[in-house]
């Protein structure tokens, strides 16, 4: 059996990672207040449950701030755990650069996208 974690938990064992080294930004208000302050995210986290209006404005403040967005197949308590939150967490803005491009490899993805993301 190996060692290393694959799917599910390496993904979520990389969110919760940048958690504890203090590289993540939680929730879709904080990471518009961490945008206009002008600390970027290297990439946005959005849960497969969170609602349309949510979605929209996620959208479009990563393509306005050219921040690639991802959407994942978790729910929002499933991102919530992973962080260690008790309330659901509908996004989640990644600061790591290095923690990103692995959470994108993990997830299968080549290059993260800010238009056309299916969450319009």
């Amino acid at each position: 059996m190996s060692d290393k974690a694959t799917g599910p938990d390496r993904f979520l064992g990389l969110v919760g990672l940048c958690r504890r080294a203090g590289r993540v930004v939680i929730g879709a208000p904080l990471i518009g207040t961490a945008m206009r302050a002008g600390k970027l995210p290297a990439l946005v986290l959005v849960a497969a449950d969170v609602s349309a209006g949510s979605a929209k404005k996620l959208t479009t403040k990563c393509n306005f701030y050219k921040v690639p967005l991802l959407s994942v197949p978790y729910t929002k308590e499933a991102l919530a755990h992973a962080v260690g939150k008790d309330a659901p967490v509908a996004a989640l803005g990644i600061l790591d650069a290095g923690i990103a491009g692995e959470l994108l490899k993990s997830s299968g993805k080549d290059a993260p996208r800010t238009k056309g993301s299916g969450m319009e």
